[in-house]
């Protein structure tokens, strides 16, 4: 039912940046925000979609060209402000459609001069609205925000804190301790926060490095999957099946995904339980038991489980989700391999884009890993076999005592000709089947998990040029969203994209060449109208020709004016200021909005004109 939906119903900001109070309403889950260049509209948007809802802290996802030097605890005491503390809050309402039901998320920032931000989230439940039934303040007239603990009495059993870490309780715990006292941390990594502590607790510290982490991974095998998008359970599924582990940790990003991924594991006949910050200690302690005792065979946790936990003989650590750095990566795998044991490690991603972030991992990590296909049911059941086998000899060898062999021989010999009889070659048959189950009904479906990887030639494409390039702020992903919105093809068809000073190029597969052609014209690309034809053959014909005169000659040669601009960055060499510029490549990750209609770009056409200084109100919001 279309009513059982969840949609976005208000946003608002308390003692944040330029707000002391303010409210945003969606109309049917839409709202456009218009206001004058530097008013404020990507800072104010940017605070929730990046910093609420996935809860990355970095300053420079608010303000991606704001001074570097800015930092998170900059948008809640600015230069200048007299206050050497404030507490802001950030939140989101959630309404079910044509219902009176709200759900509410929100995260609470506590900054204090000099000290790093102190942030914590929440969420409420029971349906209290924000401003009606719960406040985020004390004093109405003063709007004095609540502290951490004072928002979570006032939440009390309609909704969640939800915890950001040990770190306050450390803290507290340390501020509690004798003055004279001797204080050791350990650690696997040292990251900024550990480090922090070690400034304002210890005295003169020294650090006594064991063992490096690559030490640690060179006795993990490590391996990594493509897999489609939504395949990944049949993929564990396999990897389970084919490498058997009689211990081994399943790793996933969030509560709900381990509780979903735990009920599949125990559907599909594997000894599973799962492990995450919203349990109890109770029930950890005897999830925890049931794993070490060899009652369960696979532990499903969220990071919670990647520290502190040491458990003999885990054989295999799976990455069901991608690590969200090098760090948490090798304190998950570094669960398996320990005490100077082997391990493997096995990561799923799903597409391009989790390739690329896992082998970024790897490069920090400095960690070796081997992008590996799926094992398939045919390698599995061979591989039964063979270890069934393996075991049979073991078994058999210098056995003298067979205690059910007088079962066989009545199987293989009967006086009664109405019973039939059997081979020996029969009853050892159906007895391994009856042990190791039928030959693929147990497996999970493995159709299209190894697609092949098809690798087309330069002949294979069409150029296209487009009349647009870096100074019209053109990116990839703008032109790779305009072309699958008009026509279908996804990233993976189109072929190598270059943006250059006033135009862009983009390889477009043969058979979809003309659709493209036809599909393309008159189309607005970031808000504004381009043109895009097929590059003349005779024009790259003459590029080549230039590269290779290059070569000979050893001098750089110049393309006639045109309308093709030469792309070879002619611009980059004659502005001292683009001197530095990088030339726009695929990879380059940027927030894509494309217009295809006149009427939506004479809106984006509002937001761009003179700069002015930033003051507050200039804008407001609209239903759309």
């Amino acid at each position: 039912m279309n009513n059982s939906r969840w949609k976005m119903n208000r946003i608002g900001l308390l003692d944040f940046w330029y707000y002391d109070d303010q409210e945003f309403y969606f109309l049917d889950g839409r709202m456009l925000l218009r206001g004058s260049n530097g008013s404020g509209k990507s800072v104010t948007m940017q605070s929730f979609i990046p910093l609420l809802l996935d809860g990355n802290m970095r300053p420079e996802r608010l303000d991606p060209s704001g001074s570097r030097a800015r930092k998170m605890e900059n948008y809640l005491l600015e230069d200048g402000d007299g206050r050497e503390e404030r507490t802001g809050y950030l939140y989101m309402e959630f309404k079910r459609k044509d219902v009176e039901n709200y759900l509410t998320i929100g995260i609470g920032l506590r900054a204090r001069r000099g000290k790093k931000l102190d942030p914590w989230y929440f969420c409420i439940t029971d349906g209290r609205r924000i401003g009606k039934d719960i406040y985020l303040y004390k004093d109405v007239k003063e709007k004095i925000a609540y502290s951490k603990m004072e928002l979570r009495n006032r939440i009390g059993d309609g909704g969640r804190m939800l915890s950001m870490g040990f770190r306050e309780d450390i803290e507290t715990i340390l501020t509690q301790a004798p003055e004279n006292r001797q204080t050791i941390l350990f650690s696997a990594t040292m990251p900024k926060e550990i480090m922090n502590l070690i400034d304002n607790y210890q005295k003169d510290p020294t650090l006594v490095e064991i063992n490096k982490s690559q030490v640690a991974l060179n006795s993990i095998e490590q391996f990594y999957y493509d897999i489609p998008t939504g395949r990944k359970n049949d993929a564990l599924g396999l990897l389970l099946h084919y490498y058997a582990p009689s211990r081994s940790m399943v790793f996933c990003n969030t509560k709900k995904m381990v509780d979903d991924l735990t009920g599949w594991l125990l559907d599909h006949g594997f000894k599973a339980e799962g492990l995450h910050g919203d349990m109890k200690q109770s029930q950890r302690t005897v999830v925890m038991d049931a794993f070490k005792a060899g009652r369960t065979s696979i532990l499903v946790a969220t990071d919670v489980a990647a520290r502190g936990i040491d458990v003999d003989d885990i054989n295999c650590v799976f990455n069901y989700d991608i690590p969200q750095n090098a760090e948490y990566y090798v304190h998950r795998i570094g669960r398996t391999g320990r005490a100077g044991k082997s391990g493997s490690a096995y990561t799923l991603c799903c597409g391009r884009n989790q390739l690329r972030q896992m082998e970024q991992i790897l490069r920090f990590a400095k960690a070796q890993a081997t992008l590996a296909p799926v094992p398939m049911p045919d390698e599995i059941l061979q591989k039964r076999r063979e270890e069934g086998a393996q075991k049979l000899r073991t078994f058999l060898t210098g056995k003298t005592d067979f205690p059910y062999l007088d079962m066989v021989l009545s199987l293989m010999h009967t006086e009664d000709e109405q019973v039939p009889t059997f081979s020996a070659e029969q009853i050892a048959a159906a007895a391994l089947e009856l042990l190791y189950g039928a030959q693929q009904s147990d497996l999970p479906d493995a159709t299209g998990l190894n697609r092949e990887k098809k690798r087309r030639s330069p002949k294979d494409y069409v150029k296209f040029i487009i009349d647009a390039g870096y100074n019209a702020r053109m990116v990839p992903n703008f032109i790779v969203g305009a072309i699958a919105e008009r026509t279908g093809l996804s990233g993976r068809d189109i072929g190598k994209i270059e943006i250059f000073e006033d135009n862009t190029t983009v390889e477009i597969p043969q058979e979809q060449a003309e659709e493209v052609l036809s599909s393309m014209q008159d189309c607005r690309i970031n808000g504004k109208k381009v043109r895009i034809s097929v590059l003349p053959t005779e024009k790259r014909r003459k590029g080549a020709d230039q590269k290779e005169k290059f070569k000979k000659d050893g001098k750089k040669a110049s393309f006639e004016k045109s309308s093709f601009q030469n792309p070879r960055k002619r611009g980059f060499s004659e502005n001292k200021n683009n001197s530095k510029r990088k030339k726009a490549s695929y990879s380059e990750r940027f927030a894509s909005y494309t217009e295809s209609s006149p009427e939506s770009s004479s809106q984006n056409d509002k937001f761009r004109g003179k700069k002015h200084n930033k003051t507050r109100g200039k804008f407001h919001s609209k239903h759309k």
